[in-house]
């Protein structure tokens, strides 16, 4: 079975507001919105899309055609499985040694993609591409309240890979 993808919210973010600025690189958001019609290997989370429609800008724009022209792959974090996996997720929060109560409180708000991410990856089988760096949990003197996504995905099995594993994968060329 070949690699799937599943996009974190940074991944749009950063390349927009520093080096992959539309204005300085057009081509590199050419090159992705043509992987996106391309291939059927990339997904989207819902909660991504939300958190990126928040904002007032260009990449909100670029966001919503693709999304208006079915060009882009968007699942539901309601999806039955996913919920049953998030509920693994949060409980490995809840009962880990590594993670505080306020860990686990940020994670489940509402809108915080992270959990569902990993949770959409753990029960679809995909590489979560995504900017953080795993924590050194095994190193840590006391528990922490920020858990990455990295880290609580290594967890279950997931790969995480960055934006520029993914475009070697789809040879995005700039």
């Amino acid at each position: 079975m070949s690699e799937k993808y599943l996009l974190d919210t940074n991944v749009f973010l950063t390349p927009y507001e520093s080096y992959y600025a539309p204005d300085i690189v057009p081509s590199f958001w050419e090159a992705l919105e043509e992987v996106f019609i391309k291939s059927n290997s990339i997904a989207v989370l819902d909660l991504v899309i939300d958190e990126i429609l928040k904002g007032e800008d260009g990449l909100k724009t670029w966001i919503q055609n693709l999304w208006d022209q079915h060009e882009i792959q968007i699942i539901s974090h309601s999806d039955v499985k996913i919920i049953e996996s998030y509920g693994q997720v949060m409980r490995y929060l809840q009962e880990s040694p590594y993670y505080t109560d306020r860990a686990l409180r940020n994670w489940a708000k509402d809108n915080i993609a992270d959990p569902w991410l990993i949770a959409t990856a753990n029960a679809y089988e995909y590489t979560i591409i995504t900017f953080e760096v795993p924590s050194g949990i095994i190193d840590i003197k006391s528990p922490t309240s920020r858990p990455k996504i990295p880290t609580v995905g290594k967890h279950f099995g997931i790969t995480c890979q960055n934006l520029y594993y993914f475009m070697r994968k789809m040879g995005i060329k700039i």
